[in-house]
């Protein structure tokens, strides 16, 4: 007869078969060799959940079971679907193989027990987890196996491709929200604003031939969603501003090409960019070119200007996407010096932070800004393929995303946007997508205490950022907000003019 032995203690990584010819009188010894059939079954149903610096590995129980060891290896730079977590490693193009993780490759977590919380881990790379079962009869073989990436904020929808069609964009820029939920984007290439319901599905779209008309665009980039339920749109290639209602007709238009440097008017622009609007309606415009950033009414009156070319505080090389927080202070990503500026809603300068860089706070060619609720700031930090996060202060606070097509990752993106419930729409202009983030526990819970801390007056920090401006009979003093505060004293003192 044949038999066939597992030579598993001999050559326990390659599990080699070998395979003998004789009768069962002379190879009888082997029979007291527990054959892999009689091994328990692997745990089945094995999950991970990414969280923030921590994967849960979840597994169904298995009878019998002493005890469980849980087995990872990790690889760098490779994104899945996190709301599909529970499915193995897919094998497609855009994504690595399944790694294959082995008991006697893989790092043993001896005796986890599901869920198993492993945490303490970087953000950004892949864990690979396998799990066993040790009975009576032995160790089982490895489960499916399955992979998370640690992350603050999670992928939840991927909206769209690159092409012409509807639900679909070439090279798209600015994104904006209103207050239904609906997302805007700019389809720049495709000279269009298409608009979405929450889900991501299509709803309409408007333009599309290059044209100067009004109601058509050159190019548009920037997108905001203003008071009465209207849209501004930066129709770049055309140097102006158009304003639409809800439903795509428009209702206005001003702007013309003018050179700052030349002495151009309030009015007039260089490739205008980001839009923002604040609580009272009037809307702020990157005009990226001239180094400035305009301010107007609802209906296109100029109020004021800011800025020229440079790197000291208050000018700009490129500026491009325009943010304002709840206090009414507007964050600008000056993209070619690589760092934001703050300002006062008179254009007077607060504050700055980032330079250079790949590291935390670090900048590669900012280009998309946006402020939540509790007025921390998400920047689109394009050249380093990621998003950053601070507080209203400048102070780091998490990133998330590196370069790629898979699901996750990140190409060129541009635009940003925060709905009221904390999620985070970025549009990932290489990729010709929409990818919607969602906060994890650990940092939805973070914010709220956060906010919650706030509210504590013990060491209250004296307010940053404060600025005069004079007039001929009254001086102009701004600061930036101090989260939790009431109220503020002013103090202040005259002494004779020299």
């Amino acid at each position: 007869m044949i038999k066939t032995w597992l030579l598993n203690e001999m050559f326990p990584s390659d599990r080699t078969h070998l395979t003998i010819e004789g009768t069962q009188g002379e190879w009888g010894a082997g029979d007291s060799i527990a054959a892999e059939e009689e091994l328990p079954p692997p745990p089945a149903n094995v999950t991970a959940k990414s969280g923030n610096g921590r994967v849960t590995i979840t597994w169904d129980p298995v009878p019998d079971a002493m005890y469980y060891n849980l087995y990872f290896q990790t690889t760098k730079g490779v994104m899945i679907k996190f709301s599909d977590l529970t499915r193995p490693i897919a094998s497609a193009d855009d994504f690595k193989a399944v790694i294959g993780v082995k008991k006697d490759k893989g790092t043993c977590l001896e005796g986890a027990q599901s869920p198993f919380v492993h945490d303490d881990l970087a953000n950004g790379i892949c864990y690979h987890y396998v799990v066993t079962v040790v009975t009576q009869k032995g160790e089982s073989l490895e489960s499916q196996e399955v992979m998370g990436m640690p992350s603050p904020y999670l992928l939840a929808i991927s909206i769209g491709r690159e092409g012409v069609d509807d639900g679909e964009f070439s090279s798209p820029t600015g994104i904006t929200l209103d207050k239904d939920g609906n997302i805007y984007v700019a389809d720049t290439d495709n000279h269009s604003i298409q608009k979405l319901d929450k889900s991501g599905k299509f709803l309409a779209r408007w333009g599309g031939d290059p044209s100067s008309q009004e109601g058509s665009f050159y190019y548009p980039r920037g997108l905001a969603v203003g008071l009465n339920d209207v849209l501004y749109i930066a129709d770049s290639g055309n140097n102006r501003i158009q304003k639409f209602d809800l439903d795509g007709n428009v209702m206005q238009a001003w702007g013309k090409f003018g050179f700052a440097w030349r002495g151009a008017d309030l009015g007039r622009f260089d490739v205008p960019w980001g839009l923002a609007t604040d609580a009272e309606g009037n809307l702020y415009v990157s005009d990226t070119s001239n180094a400035r950033i305009q301010k107007f009414t609802s209906d296109g009156t100029a109020l004021l200007k800011w800025g020229r070319d440079g790197s000291f505080d208050g000018a700009f090389f490129f500026p491009r996407g325009v943010a304002v927080d709840f206090v009414g202070n507007i964050s600008i990503a000056d993209e070619s010096n690589n760092r934001i500026q703050k300002f006062d809603a008179r254009g007077s300068f607060l504050a700055k932070w980032g330079r250079e860089g790949a590291g935390p706070g670090q900048f590669k060619s900012p280009w998309g800004i946006a402020c939540d609720a509790l007025g921390n700031v998400y920047v689109v930090d394009t050249g380093n393929h990621r998003i950053q996060k601070f507080d209203g202060n400048g102070t780091f606070l998490c990133a998330w995303g590196n370069r790629g097509r898979a699901e996750g990752q990140l190409n060129f993106p541009y635009g940003i946007a925060v709905d009221k419930e904390g999620a985070v729409y970025v549009v990932d202009s290489g990729n010709g997508r929409i990818l919607k983030y969602v906060p994890t526990d650990e940092e939805l819970n973070r914010g709220k205490e956060e906010a919650s801390t706030s509210q504590v007056p013990s060491e209250t920090p004296p307010p940053r950022g404060v600025a005069v401006k004079a007039g001929d009979t009254e001086a102009f003093l701004s600061w930036m907000e101090v989260p939790g505060a009431q109220s503020y004293n002013l103090y202040f003192n005259t002494v004779p003019k020299l």
